[in-house]
């Protein structure tokens, strides 16, 4: 499950699965979080903070298995046909908090129109949060979405410690909760916001919300370059110390490739900071999750409250899916082990495919699809083979 930690006792189920399923001849693969399977290394944290439940518990006692390191001692990292590394997953669970400062350090060289911070200029910034007993979006002008973290004791770009500001002053003037006179605080808030910034639309963060890091990291999900290092140079560090209990073989890198691009119609009512989907529960049983913006919020129709967002903008981290970097970190895995990595893989592939038959720009990450196979060459069936 996507966002249940794994532990000592679900590794062992999770052998017994496999054991039972390849004998039954199926193809197994596991798809652990970064912050599950990273290192070889032992966890030498007085609580063993670290994570990485895939290198501490890959051996486990279990009937009928495969003894490996002495009687009824099976590899569930020999078991299975496949691991897929999700690079795109991790975030700060104490891992960053009992690693050195370069481990989580973000001086990542992000690549072009892919910033660890993101702002306006980039898309229309939504987020949903969950604080004091409520819930809703924040529509700020920026967002801490990758290795940066945001608050008043974060690790800065420059491995030292201080305070890094989520967003500029003067936003971070919503107070979330279900209080009495919340919505008449809202209503000043927005009215304030907009008469201070040249009448400007409302932008908001909710009030003392820090955001952890996240993926790319150096420890868990590195990304292609860092400042001072080589192409690769961290990936590689990573694959060769996971390397030593995993056949790197069958090792697929996954990549998140969500269609960030899509912007959704939002609507608030008497609360001009609680905008909602318009999509109603007859919709949403027919299949329909979102409708296309009509109308976005300017400074002129604010009484209107409707306004665009881009829901998955704010969820898109790891690495940026290059076919190029691929390719490149397939070549230095294979010069530095003679192993040949088995692919790549992602989350989700609506930022991917082809949709044939319908008018409209193609997808995010199609190109870069098509670009890959190029060097891949797996097979194509369809009538819009090399197309997007």
């Amino acid at each position: 499950m996507c966002w249940m930690m794994p532990t000592k006792s679900t590794m062992q189920v999770m052998t017994g699965i496999t054991h039972w399923m390849k004998k039954a001849g199926f193809v197994v693969t596991l798809v652990p979080m970064s912050t599950s399977f990273y290192s070889s290394d032992k966890d030498t944290t007085p609580n063993q903070v670290l994570r990485n439940e895939y290198g501490k518990y890959h051996m486990q006692p279990y009937p009928g298995g495969k003894p490996i390191d002495g009687p009824g001692q099976v590899d569930l990292l020999r078991m299975v046909d496949g691991i897929l590394l999700q690079w795109y997953s991790g975030f700060d669970a104490a891992l960053c908090h009992n690693s050195d400062a370069k481990a989580c350090q973000c001086d990542n060289i992000a690549p072009d129109g892919y910033p660890n911070v993101i702002n306006i200029s980039d898309g229309l910034i939504q987020s949903y949060y969950f604080a004091d007993g409520a819930g809703g979006n924040m529509m700020p002008t920026q967002f801490p979405l990758r290795c940066q973290a945001c608050g008043k004791d974060v690790l800065l770009p420059n491995g030292t410690r201080g305070e890094y500001p989520c967003v500029p002053k003067g936003e971070d003037w919503f107070q979330p909760g279900n209080t009495t006179g919340i919505t008449a605080q809202h209503v000043a808030g927005a009215k304030n916001y907009t008469a201070t910034h040249n009448g400007s639309i409302p932008y908001w963060w909710v009030k003392g919300m820090e955001i952890n890091s996240k993926c790319p990291r150096r420890v868990d999900c590195p990304d292609w370059r860092y400042e001072g290092e080589k192409p690769y140079q961290s990936q590689m560090v990573l694959l060769q110390s996971i390397g030593k209990i995993v056949d790197l073989d069958i090792v697929s890198i996954g990549f998140e490739s969500l269609g960030t691009d899509v912007q959704v119609q939002l609507q608030a009512y008497a609360d001009p900071a609680l905008p909602w989907t318009t999509i109603t529960a007859q919709q949403k049983a027919n299949g329909t999750y979102y409708n296309k913006c009509t109308q976005n919020m300017t400074k002129d129709n604010i009484q209107e409250e409707k306004r665009c967002g881009q829901p998955l903008l704010s969820q898109q981290w790891g690495p940026k899916f290059v076919a190029s970097d691929v390719i490149g970190l397939t070549a230095a895995t294979k010069a530095a082990t003679g192993k040949t990595l088995a692919g790549v893989g992602f989350f989700t592939l609506d930022g991917l495919l082809n949709m044939n038959g319908k008018d409209g720009p193609p997808r995010l990450w199609c190109s870069e699809l098509l670009e890959l196979n190029k060097d891949y060459k797996v097979p194509c069936h369809g009538s819009a083979c090399g197309k997007c």
